[in-house]
């Protein structure tokens, strides 16, 4: 069930607006296992994925699945930013969404405006300080 309490963002022309709702609200960890892959399909597709996780990061939502992330994955997060989050730890972690749903790294940089070189900068820096495995 949705949260009425969410001021949810609104992202013209979202993916997920496009069905039910309530299908990005799975009620069990059972319930979403059998949607997960399903949901990050839809969220891999859409433009506003990035943005959207970030919402949902910054906004501390605790349930339903956005910008392709359970609400495990967005606790972790929000466990390794800690407090000292910038610029180029939301960039690092757009990488990463990205990385995880197949995207190549040409393809990703191409997406965020930055040459390869950037983007592998970014990666390494994640790296060093032990956000990138």
């Amino acid at each position: 069930m949705i949260n009425s309490a969410i001021s949810f963002p609104n992202f013209a022309e979202a993916k997920c607006k496009e069905g039910d709702p309530e299908f990005f609200f799975p009620t069990s960890k059972e319930e979403q296992a059998e949607r997960l892959e399903k949901l990050q399909s839809i969220c891999a597709s859409c433009i506003h994925q990035s943005d959207c996780a970030e919402f949902a990061i910054t906004e501390n939502i605790q349930h339903g699945f956005w910008g392709g992330l359970t609400a495990e994955e967005r606790q972790r997060i929000v466990k390794v930013r800690g407090k000292n989050f910038d610029l180029r730890h939301k960039r690092l972690h757009e990488i990463i969404i990205k990385r995880s749903h197949g995207w190549t790294d040409h393809t990703i940089a191409r997406s965020m405006g930055i040459d390869i070189k950037s983007l592998e900068r970014t990666v390494d820096r994640g790296r060093k300080k032990g956000l990138v495995q």
